[in-house]
């Protein structure tokens, strides 16, 4: 770690004020000859005049402002905030949370460090559990219980030398007001109001070694030297707390630490590591990870950059998982993120960490990369990590990492980017796939512009071999061959009629490929030639239980058996079978079969009561037979159904016969 004093000495020539003067001419204020001020707008983007940037191209204050957006800010790590800039303004529409700017990791050490933050807008921040503000929005409730609003103006502004000199008391643009803060702050804007008394918009002072002015009206957003007068009041102001926050002398805080990178080293590194700098380890969590190497640190929070101070504990991670069987990562690449997880744990690997990126080709929530290539050697119980499409979103930089380099590129290529590629050895990505991008995923590029990938040669160490030829070896020899050369074999087999059993058939990557030592060579090896292929028996009309018999004596066996309603097939025979008769098929081969389940059912209507004409022709359009009509003397009409065999409303098979009474009179036989 950089010694604290000596940042703090590199700090204070940039923040030491040379000279300044304020004068007031018609609401403008001229600086004279100062040192640089460095910058950093975090956020503010969607909201104009961006009045920072207007100070410093008008020349009344030296130096430059960064306006990074999100995808940049968040990618700055607290030490290099606090070793490129002097001072940190946070406008009103960046209270978001996408925006890291919590106070124990971001603003506090940042003003740790001597430097000067000029929060706008800000809500409610602590520290130690101690509350620095409160706000309250833009109404308050009055003592009658009805809604009270604070008045834009006027204001009394009272004068606090660095801050306010010049600064007139119209602010229309407060959004609201602080009832209670910490005692290291003092208020420099305060107004009376009805039922409320003395209330204050503004709030400056020292904490640790840097100044803080706290103000809920947000000058960076209103501000313009040639707008109205509220608008070149609130630029004056902007320039006030600027040149006041970045004009600290005290010395930087000697505690002020940055989290050192610990991914890859032993556990006994690592511990010395935070040692040297202060840190307290606290535990040691051992976890299955993905990194191979038993005994290292795989990952580690907080992450490089990060701040904190001597004492501040850390929890360290290291691997202390078994060895374990030898599995063969499946490809897992354009599944569902659950298909994706049920493949991993069918055979003992555990899904990892889950990013989301857009994607050009790959449609939304399916799995574009994964770290550990298929068909890579793996233990049990250790981790994938995948990337998942969000679909295509135009200059958005899609996720490439853990692809192949020809892959990356051709994604790359489709959202239309170019590639720039480097390449650095990497502890688990596999040689020639993608293990870092830059701008990451997501990112703001416009279409045309350039990715830089670092693509992996292989644990660092390894050196490059060529691969040597091992077809037509024993599969023995083969493994030999190859661990001479420091690589292992994943091993699979297939018949042959023309290699012996046991002989290596094929070779992936081919004889004289250039690899890193300790990368994997995939051998398809002969298990003989091939049993001859057997005649599917026919099956179809038999009885289930014949026909498994009858396949069983063929060398086969049955596979699945479904079922279904037929008319012509009787209940239990087989209907249809697949593969069908007489296909050639392995010996082994399974055979599917449909069995009957007989007539299909339909449901008798109900003719009681309908002439004798309309009842056959209902029964005959249900898919039944009238069988025998009789005859009987009741009080129904003559020619009516007086009875039905079965009954309405009955679940019969197809072409069941139905028997009719029908009603006849002395004087009338219908049939």
């Amino acid at each position: 770690m950089e010694d604290c004093n000596k940042n703090g000495a590199l700090k204070s020539r940039f923040k030491t004020l040379v000279a300044v003067a304020f004068l007031a001419i018609a609401g403008l204020v001229s600086v004279s000859a100062q040192a640089e001020i460095r910058v950093l707008a975090a956020g503010g983007d969607l909201l104009g005049p961006f009045g920072t940037e207007q100070i410093f191209a008008n020349g009344d204050l030296v130096g430059y402002v960064d306006r990074p957006s999100l995808f940049d800010y968040q990618a700055l790590t607290t030490e290099d905030i606090v070793n490129n800039y002097d001072v940190l303004i946070i406008p009103t529409n960046t209270a978001d949370w996408q925006y890291d700017f919590d106070w124990n990791t971001r603003v506090l050490p940042f003003l740790a460090s001597g430097g000067g933050v000029v929060w706008e807008g800000a809500g409610s921040t602590g520290t130690a559990g101690a509350t620095i503000f409160t706000t309250v929005d833009d109404r308050y409730l009055c003592n009658n219980s009805t809604i009270c609003y604070i008045p834009s103006s006027p204001l009394n502004v009272l004068s606090v030398p660095g801050i306010t000199d010049g600064i007139s008391g119209d602010f229309t643009a407060t959004l609201g007001y602080f009832t209670n803060w910490d005692a290291a702050l003092s208020p420099f804007i305060q107004a009376n109001a009805v039922d409320l008394g003395t209330i204050s918009y503004g709030l400056y002072g020292q904490i640790n070694a840097g100044r803080i002015v706290i103000t809920q009206n947000s000058q960076d957003d209103v501000a313009n030297p040639a707008g109205t007068a509220a608008e070149v009041n609130a630029y004056n102001l902007l320039i006030n707390k600027i040149q006041w926050a970045a004009s600290s002398t005290a010395t930087p805080d000697p505690s002020l630490r940055f989290m050192p990178t610990l991914v890859g080293l032993s556990e006994a590194h690592a511990i010395a590591a935070l040692s040297a700098t202060g840190y307290v380890v606290n535990n040691t969590y051992f976890t299955t990870t993905n990194l191979e190497a038993y005994g290292n640190v795989p990952s580690q929070s907080p992450q490089p950059g990060a701040a904190g101070f001597v004492g501040d504990v850390v929890d360290l991670f290291v691997v202390k998982t078994p060895m374990t069987a030898s599995v063969t990562v499946p490809d897992i690449k354009g599944m569902l993120t659950a298909d994706a997880e049920n493949t991993l744990n069918a055979v003992n690997l555990d899904r990892g960490s889950l990013v989301w990126s857009s994607h050009p080709t790959a449609p939304n929530g399916t799995i574009i990369s994964q770290n550990r290539a298929a068909g890579q050697t793996s233990n049990e119980g250790w981790i994938v990590d995948v990337a998942q499409s969000t679909g295509l979103n135009a200059g958005r930089v899609p996720f490439v990492q853990w692809l192949t380099q020809a892959d990356a590129e051709a994604v790359l290529a489709v959202a239309g980017y170019g590639a720039d590629v480097t390449f650095a050895s990497h502890s688990v990505i596999p040689a020639g796939n993608v293990s870092a991008q830059s701008p990451g995923d997501d990112s703001s590029l416009a279409v045309g512009g350039t990715v830089s990938l670092v693509v992996s040669s292989g644990i660092a160490g390894t050196t490059i071999v060529a691969v040597p030829a091992v077809e037509g070896l024993a599969q023995s020899a083969a493994v030999s061959a190859l661990s001479a050369e420091g690589l292992s074999a994943n091993v699979s087999s297939a018949s042959s009629e023309s290699v012996v059993s046991g002989d290596v058939i094929s070779q992936s990557p081919s004889a004289g490929t250039d690899v890193s030592s300790a990368s994997i060579v995939n051998l398809l090896v002969s298990s003989g030639s091939a049993p001859a292929a057997v005649n599917v028996p026919s099956v179809t009309g038999t009885s289930q239980s014949a026909a498994v018999s009858v396949i069983s004596a063929a060398g086969l066996s049955v596979g699945s058996t479904t079922t279904a309603s037929s008319s012509s097939v009787a209940s239990g025979d087989v209907i249809s079978q697949t593969p069908s008769t007489e296909a050639s098929v392995a010996p082994g081969s399974s055979v599917s079969l449909v069995v009957s389940t007989g007539s299909p059912l339909v449901i008798a209507p109900s003719v009681v009561g309908s002439a004798y004409s309309n009842a056959i022709s209902a029964l005959q359009n249900a898919g039944l037979t009238v069988g025998n009509v009789s005859t009987t003397y009741t009080r129904r009409s003559c020619g009516r159904v007086n009875s039905q065999t079965p009954v309405g409303g009955t679940s019969v098979p197809v072409n069941t016969v139905v028997n009719l009474v029908v009603t006849r009179t002395r004087y009338c036989n219908p049939l």
